[in-house]
């Protein structure tokens, strides 16, 4: 998916109808479209590094403050795998620069969600930070479960090169 526009989203919630376990990483637009198009009983996460007001009063919507992936998680610079952002001055970024320090508030919630739901989603959908994206579907591939589905939202963007690293591995 590259930006938001109506296509992507008439098709991506004509996938969410019937799926009963939905987590999303990055909360805005596409939080309030889902949850207004879910069933009652669909268990759906929406994760944020960030508090947005407007996101934690929807109906369906089970928030989180805080980071996915644990220091450990993060690909950084000293790694064969790193590949540097063309962005600067990226939460992220700075975890990955400048130290674990930088992390602040709770930590590794992708894992603890897991956990507490038993097993994978049936959607992941990810609007991630440069540098934590490709940690997390590390962290989220192996628990998804047949027929799920993955959505990476800005995957062909010149700069967020990680979401292309992501789409590799599939």
């Amino acid at each position: 998916m590259g930006s938001l526009i109506k296509q992507d989203i008439e098709l991506l919630i004509s996938y969410l109808r019937e799926k009963k376990y939905i987590i999303e990483i990055g909360s805005g637009r596409s939080t309030k479209l889902i949850s207004r198009n879910i069933k009652d009983d669909t268990v759906f996460y929406s994760i944020n590094l960030f508090p947005i007001s407007k996101i934690n009063k929807l109906k369906n919507v089970r928030y989180k403050i805080g980071w996915l992936i644990k220091y450990e998680d993060f690909i950084l610079p000293k790694d064969k795998d790193f590949v540097k952002a063309s962005y600067n001055n990226l939460p992220d970024g700075d975890v990955v620069f400048k130290g674990k320090s930088f992390m602040k508030g709770e930590c590794d919630l992708l894992r603890k969600i897991i956990t507490e739901q038993g097993r994978g989603p049936d959607v992941f959908f990810c609007d991630s930070g440069e540098y934590s994206a490709l940690p997390e579907w590390k962290i989220i591939k192996p628990y998804m479960v047949k027929n799920s589905i993955v959505a990476f939202h800005n995957i062909y963007h010149e700069k967020q090169q990680y979401y292309f690293l992501s789409y590799k591995v599939l």
